[in-house]
């Protein structure tokens, strides 16, 4: 941060944006160096607002009825995803780079079995 001087950094909401530990401590580590940083950059936390993650399960639900209701244990760890909406100050529209977004975790062999969004095989 002191050497690049940046204006604006991104990084992970405090939970990782769904609770990945790699994602945490990302946000963390970020957090901490900007703490040390004069003058302070903008800061963005990649997120979004769990009203949007509630009309992701109903969509789910009705595209496929076959999928169970989640559980109590489930449904608390679904609740961390994203930030309440009235936390959410900015947009930005990604749209035009959904494929190489989509394409970048599908690159690394390790990744493609546990990430739920590329089975879904949208693009």
């Amino acid at each position: 941060m002191r050497h690049y001087r940046p204006d604006v950094v991104v990084t992970y909401d405090e939970n990782g944006f769904y609770g990945h530990p790699d994602h945490i401590q990302a946000h963390r580590i970020t957090m901490a160096a900007l703490e040390t940083t004069e003058p302070s950059p903008k800061v963005y936390w990649t997120t979004m607002p769990r009203s949007a993650m509630r009309q992701f399960g109903e969509i789910m639900r009705e595209f496929h009825p076959e999928m169970p209701e989640p559980g109590l244990a489930k449904l608390a760890a679904m609740a961390k995803i994203g930030l309440p909406d009235d936390k959410i100050t900015t947009w930005v529209d990604t749209t035009a780079f959904s494929g190489q977004k989509f394409d970048a975790p599908a690159a690394h062999a390790s990744q493609g079995d546990n990430i739920f969004f590329l089975k879904l095989g949208l693009r």
